[in-house]
């Protein structure tokens, strides 16, 4: 059955829409991956959620809106790693040019079909994303620097930041959205995953060590 129809607590939007769909950057179309940041295209959202947010929807910057702690209430939304769609152009887009022609212009979009009927949807939940997501943080190799990352291949990464400054240095590198709204975008608990070469990279806060725990604590709590 679809995930909306199993576990709806911990979600609030379904998007086709990726930040970081990039050449080199976002590789498989067949994964789909929790996300705090509200994605603001091609989303939707379960009749119940919009009946609550209907009556005192903005509007103008809905999106911002949406992202705000008052509404969001802890919950993430779901995307694919690859996006499956675009942006309609820099004319009429809300985002500066030097923007557009940064990061917009040059995403990538799925072409492949996937057979999603057959995807582990379950693995999307959050107790299951979170336990998987625990293992790979820990799983993960610690490099130092954006230039280390090449003396890998095939190895899961783990590389950390300690300021939104930083964060905005090492994604200007990468060619990763620098934007931040109390988070990265695209960041499920300030990590955002892709890939260099043929390495899974997991960019997150310095302060992870204490994310885990918390993560670790919540799941023993429901043995």
């Amino acid at each position: 059955r679809p995930i909306w129809c199993r576990r709806t607590a911990s979600l609030y939007a379904i998007s086709a829409w990726r930040e970081h769909s990039r050449p080199g950057i976002d590789k498989d179309p067949g994964t789909g991956m929790r996300a705090a940041f509200f994605p603001g295209l091609r989303w939707m959202m379960t009749r119940k959620l919009w009946l609550g947010l209907d009556p005192v929807w903005p509007s103008v910057y809905w999106d911002d809106w949406m992202r705000e702690e008052a509404q969001r209430k802890g919950r993430d939304s779901l995307r694919p790693e690859i996006s499956r769609t675009t942006t309609f152009g820099e004319e009429g887009a809300t985002a500066e040019a030097a923007t557009y022609d940064l990061y917009w212009k040059k995403m990538i979009k799925n072409t492949k079909n996937v057979d999603w009927s057959s995807y582990p949807v379950e693995n999307l939940e959050k107790d299951s994303f979170d336990r998987m997501f625990v293992e790979r943080l820990e799983s993960a190799l610690h490099v130092d620097s954006v230039k280390s990352l090449k003396s890998y291949d095939g190895k899961t990464l783990l590389l950390t930041y300690s300021t939104q400054e930083e964060f905005g240095e090492i994604a200007l590198k990468l060619g990763l959205f620098t934007e931040w709204n109390r988070f990265p975008r695209g960041a499920y608990r300030g990590v955002v995953e892709f890939w260099s070469g043929n390495n899974k990279v997991m960019l997150a806060p310095g302060s992870i060590e204490s994310t885990i725990i918390d993560i670790k604590k919540r799941l023993k709590q429901l043995n």
